[in-house]
């Protein structure tokens, strides 16, 4: 009889059968990294807000002042947090609803055709990454000769460069094992290295170097850019990519992953 008691107050109190698998949404995730360049968010959200291709948008803003965005779209999440440094951009892509991510900086805008040729790219690439942007290491081993194709070219690179990149939510785990086997501290005062850490990061998983590609896109204000608050960060930056050559050079010979 208790049992029996039990069983029926158990099953009025229950919620509602719902389903438990969540749905896998089409199309491609923008990851924004903001910290002071409140006018540009603004510019490029007004933009991608309006972009087909992007199912959402998500804001990570680390920076001292408010992000006060105005006529926010339904797709626009927006994180504000005090200063959680570098890896913050990896943390957002994490909660994406797509595969498809693209990671961006807050300085430059990109007509949604690049970003389509960019998520083909990395389809048909094997999900290796696809930057605008990225470089080689110079004759002597050291950071970085830049690599910049022209419009319609794209040229293999040792590193992409932060800018933009488009990639997939499921290597992104990648990036934070790879950073916590390098011990690498990813400090603006010291040259940043996150786009370093995920470039070999994401190679241990696709068993392919990012490829570069030229696109049309604009520069905006870059006037708190990293390089420029702290200087020309190359030989700390070298000392980092250096790290990662060591690890995946280490990796590659635990796995036998082709270089």
């Amino acid at each position: 009889m208790i049992n029996w008691v039990k069983k029926v107050f158990y099953a009025a109190i229950s919620a509602k059968e719902s389903e438990i698998f969540s749905t896998k949404d089409l199309g491609s995730t923008m990851i924004i990294s903001s910290f002071m360049r409140l006018e540009n968010i603004q510019k490029i959200l007004e933009h991608y807000n309006k972009y087909k291709i992007l199912t959402e948008i998500i804001v990570w803003h680390n920076g001292p002042d408010k992000l006060d965005i105005k006529n926010i779209g339904q797709k626009i999440k927006i994180i504000e947090s005090d200063d959680m440094g570098l890896m913050s951009r990896y943390a957002a892509a994490l909660l994406a609803k797509t595969e498809l991510v693209f990671l961006h900086d807050d300085d430059l805008l990109l007509p949604e055709k690049s970003l389509l040729k960019m998520l083909q790219l990395h389809i048909d690439g094997d999900r290796r990454t696809i930057s605008i942007e990225g470089k080689i290491p110079h004759s002597d081993g050291s950071y970085g000769q830049s690599i910049k194709p022209k419009i319609g070219d794209s040229i293999e690179c040792e590193i992409h460069l932060n800018r933009c990149i488009c990639t997939s939510k499921s290597i992104i785990p990648a990036f934070f094992a790879f950073l916590y086997k390098t011990g690498l501290s990813l400090s603006p005062q010291a040259g940043g290295g996150e786009d370093i850490v995920y470039s070999y990061a994401a190679r241990t998983v696709t068993n392919k170097r990012p490829l570069a590609v030229g696109l049309s896109f604009e520069n905006l204000d870059n006037q708190a850019a990293i390089s420029n608050r702290e200087g020309n960060q190359h030989k700390n930056r070298s000392k980092m990519m250096k790290v990662c050559q060591a690890l995946y050079a280490k990796e590659n010979q635990v796995t036998g992953i082709a270089q």
